[in-house]
């Protein structure tokens, strides 16, 4: 009878998983069909060295960035790196859904497989990987290394993606402000130049080649930001 009980609360557990991934993939659906969506400098992801391309985003606006792949995603194959935890479980599952492919791991869990299984991707099948790069945890805004390793490793360009939208939810208890833009909502996508780092700058000062991400990154928001301010 106790294992019957086990068994009853597993599946439950598992209808309950699947019901919310299936949920939550709808309405990002149906928000990403409202939006009226611009997307600058999408150039820059063909355009880039054949080394491969690794997109650079902070984690606060990775929804309205992989939404706005949506329609690209059959001539532009796209990956996404995703976290080991149980909300990164969720995650993987929705991103499927969306037809990107998935690479699971994290600078604390699974990250030497992550990096290996990534420059496979970006090498034999030139897929464009997108990355957090203040994710999984933060700090907010503040770019980890793990995207330089893989640049320097692979010669692969850096874009740098963000997006700004005129209306949107503000999540302020979690730890990256995370945004999601409202129904109908005025959005944003610019993806910038590409910034290379080549087998030289493994040496380099890290503080530095961190900051330069964070800058561009910063510096694209702000013309994202007045592209949106002009759109009447």
């Amino acid at each position: 009878m106790e294992k019957e009980e086990k068994s009853l609360k597993k599946l439950i557990k598992i209808i309950f998983f699947q019901a919310q991934v299936y949920f939550i993939y709808a309405v990002l659906n149906l928000l990403a069909k409202s939006y009226r969506m611009r997307v600058q400098g999408n150039e820059h992801l063909t355009t880039a060295p054949r080394n491969g391309v690794l997109v650079a985003l902070w984690h606060e606006q990775m929804v309205a960035n992989l939404l706005s792949r949506i329609k690209a995603a059959k001539s532009q194959r796209y990956a996404v790196l995703v976290s080991m935890s149980k909300d990164g479980e969720l995650a993987t599952q929705i991103v499927n859904l969306f037809k990107f492919r998935v690479v699971r791991g994290s600078s604390s869990r699974g990250g030497a497989h992550a990096r290996a299984e990534i420059l496979q991707l970006m090498q034999q099948e030139h897929l464009i990987m997108a990355i957090t790069v203040d994710g999984p945890r933060g700090p907010r805004r503040a770019c980890r290394p793990g995207i330089l390793d893989l640049s320097i490793r692979s010669g692969a360009a850096i874009i740098p993606a963000v997006s700004v939208a005129r209306w949107c939810w503000v999540f302020k208890r979690s730890w990256d402000q995370f945004k999601l833009p409202l129904p109908f909502s005025k959005v944003v996508v610019r993806f910038g130049e590409p910034l290379i780092f080549g087998i030289e700058e493994e040496h380099a000062d890290l503080f530095k080649l961190k900051s330069l991400v964070g800058a561009a990154l910063h510096a694209n928001e702000q013309l994202a930001q007045e592209e949106l301010d002009r759109w009447q």
